[in-house]
């Protein structure tokens, strides 16, 4: 399971590249109406759906690149159908940076306290308490009816064991932000967010989420690829 880098990630996702993407010949862009950029996962879907004739995943893929790369062409800024296609790619998941978290820094400041001068003990006491954390990597998968479900995993070696899931709608508050809500009852315990049914989360890249929970504090998540199918 090895990770693309970020500028190679960026690239497949087609959502906010580095590079800036080729102008389109003056007549064309003419020609072309003006539309509106969906803001959430149904609207994206419908406007995919509505302008693809085949309902084939490849199909809807290739789509799916052309409203990208329309949404970089036409608008310097992230849009928010190319956020909703970043995180819902197939095969992207977010793995969370541990050492950044609050969670972890919490953790490193009671272990400190409880191991004094012993080196074993505070590594002894991290390790359990990184255990305890099971939202190692979180995904946005659609599924075969078109519903999208809000993943998490353990991770164990090179395995990732699902500990919870539950349907979701995303919505883009701004390009940097996103609303998400749950929709009926998820599956497994649930670690993040706990009890709430609408949160919101940052997008502060194509790359990478932020999340601020309630009792672990702030998350960092980064893009990865080839960890799921």
């Amino acid at each position: 399971m090895v990770a693309s880098s970020v500028f190679a990630l960026a690239a497949a996702l087609g959502c906010g590249g580095r590079s800036k993407p080729e102008a389109a010949a003056p007549e064309t862009a003419r020609a072309e109406p003006k539309t509106s950029s969906p803001r959430n996962w149904v609207e994206l879907r419908r406007g995919v759906e509505g302008g693809a004739k085949s309902t084939e995943p490849h199909t809807q893929a290739k789509v799916f690149e052309e409203h990208a790369a329309h949404e970089a062409q036409h608008d310097p800024e992230r849009s928010p159908a190319a956020v909703l296609k970043g995180l819902t790619h197939p095969g992207v998941v977010f793995a969370v940076d541990y050492p950044l978290t609050d969670a972890y820094q919490r953790a490193s400041e009671s272990c400190n306290a409880e191991a004094g001068e012993s080196e074993a003990k505070r590594a002894e006491c991290l390790g359990k308490v990184r255990e305890r954390f099971t939202a190692d990597v979180i995904r946005f998968r659609e599924d075969d009816d078109g519903r999208l479900w809000w993943v998490t995993y353990k991770r164990k070696g090179e395995e990732l064991l699902e500990t919870h899931s539950t349907r979701v709608e995303l919505d883009v508050s701004t390009p940097l932000r996103v609303t998400m809500t749950t929709v009926g009852h998820g599956k497994g315990k649930r670690q993040l967010f706990k009890g709430l049914t609408k949160v919101e989360f940052g997008v502060p890249n194509e790359y990478s989420i932020e999340i601020q929970d309630p009792d672990l504090g702030r998350l960092v998540y980064d893009a990865k690829v080839g960890f799921a199918r």
